[in-house]
């Protein structure tokens, strides 16, 4: 236990000591977390447009197969071709695969948010005068 709680303070002291070198303030520290999360915001949305034109994609897939059995009723219809099928398969799970990166994406966002909150707390904390109630 003892070596954990050694582990914990020496890394706490190098964060702060990285804190301390890093920003000359809170609004230095606040101006990094929002660069950060406009490129957060900016890669949302390039994910969000992606995904966008995939299901447009597979709205044209879906609606072509209504011509083919077993959807379509007409009685002369073909079987569903090799290639329409696996372009379905794999835009469904390119569809799939994109939505996990923007769940990612938000998670992310979160963690980003509640670390740099923290960090703001931690440098506050340092920078208060020696006798105040906050240390």
């Amino acid at each position: 236990a003892d070596d954990r709680n050694a582990e914990t303070q020496r890394k706490q002291q190098q964060h702060d000591g990285f804190l301390l070198s890093t920003y000359q303030s809170v609004h230095d520290i606040e101006q990094l977390r929002d660069t950060r999360l406009q490129q957060l915001a900016d890669q949302r949305a390039s994910t969000q447009n992606y995904l966008d034109s995939l299901n447009g994609r597979l709205g044209q897939l879906q609606a072509r197969v209504q011509n083919f059995k077993p959807y379509s009723s007409a009685p002369n219809a073909r079987a569903v071709p090799d290639q329409l099928a696996e372009d379905i398969v794999r835009t469904v799970n390119e569809v799939r695969a994109q939505r996990s990166v923007l769940d990612g994406k938000l998670t992310e966002e979160g963690a980003l948010r509640q670390q740099f909150q923290l960090d703001i707390d931690r440098y506050r904390q340092l920078k208060a005068p020696a006798g105040s109630a906050s240390r």
